[in-house]
């Protein structure tokens, strides 16, 4: 019994070391109704550029070509989780996409892959749900032009 009581106490806290499996990124697909009632922004972009933040992220610039929730800028940023283990969306430059992002932090708003986020290619569906969107304009202002023209 002593011994037993040995091993199963010298073992106990090796079994401490032992290493973790990694959790794979698992979640259900949300019907359009709740995806769209929980998005905190929902537009369709184009990915410009995707480059590694400094949190291990990675930040998704999209040019926007319509938006339908609270995405009223040209131009949006989004971060996503670094790789799809953790749930991070894998965008690819140059192709477009209908984003449900689920909230905003500061200035960017958050996309995963258990968002309804897809290609637009694959989106025909939720955009005749959503119906039209506005194109967002930035106005800038331009001193310039504030100045009358001179007629010769």
């Amino acid at each position: 019994m002593r011994k037993f009581l040995a091993v199963l106490v010298l073992s106990a806290p090796g079994s401490w070391l032992l290493p973790v499996p990694a959790r794979a990124c698992s979640c259900l697909e949300q019907p359009f109704a709740t995806a769209r009632a929980g998005a905190a922004a929902i537009f369709e972009g184009r990915a410009a550029s995707v480059t590694p933040g400094e949190d291990g992220r990675l930040v998704v610039a999209f040019d926007v070509v319509q938006t339908w929730r609270a995405a009223g800028h040209e131009h949006v940023e989004v971060v996503t989780a670094g790789n799809s283990a953790a749930c991070g969306y894998p965008f690819e430059i140059g192709t477009s996409y209908l984003v449900y992002a689920s909230e905003a932090e500061g200035d960017r708003y958050v996309v995963s892959l258990c968002s309804r986020t897809a290609p637009m290619a694959a989106s025909d569906g939720d955009r005749a749900l959503l119906g039209s969107g506005v194109v967002p304009v930035d106005i800038v202002d331009d001193p310039e032009a504030d100045e009358p023209t001179q007629r010769q």
